[in-house]
C-alpha cells in the first residue's frame, strides 16, 4: 500500500531516501520500505505494509518515516576509488576476495 507524505516544498524536484522511524508502528506490524523518491508538489509517496494480523491505521499526521537528501555519489568517489576493486584491509579475508571477483565477473559486461 502506498500512503501520501508531506515534505517541505523547497525538496520539489530533489532525490529523498525515505526511511521509517516509528519503532512503535514496527512493533504494531507496519513496516515502510526504504526508497529513493522525488517530490512534487511538497508530497512523495510512501510504500508501507501491514504484517499483523490485525488492521492497522495510520491518522492524518502521524510521522512514519523520515526523509533525507540523496547523497550525490559522484561526489564521494575519488580516483583512488574509482575502480571495480574493493580497497583491501587485514578484515578483508582470502576467501571474500574470489568471492568479490565472481561477482563483477559476472555483472560487469
Amino acid at each position: 500500500m502506498i500512503i501520501e507524505g508531506k515534505v517541505d516544498p523547497t525538496l520539489n524536484d530533489k532525490n529523498l531516501l525515505i526511511e521509517g522511524t516509528k519503532h512503535e508502528l514496527q512493533q504494531a506490524g507496519l513496516l515502510v520500505a526504504r526508497c529513493l523518491v522525488r517530490p512534487q508538489n511538497g508530497k512523495v509517496p510512501i510504500p508501507v505494509m501491514n504484517v499483523s494480523d490485525e488492521e492497522l491505521k495510520v491518522y492524518k499526521e502521524t510521522s512514519t518515516a523520515i526523509a533525507e537528501l540523496e547523497p550525490n555519489v559522484s561526489q564521494l568517489q575519488t580516483k583512488e576509488t574509482n575502480t571495480n576493486e574493493p580497497v583491501l584491509d587485514t578484515e578483508f579475508t582470502t576467501y571474500m576476495k574470489p568471492l568479490w571477483d565472481s561477482c563483477i565477473k559476472n555483472l560487469s559486461p
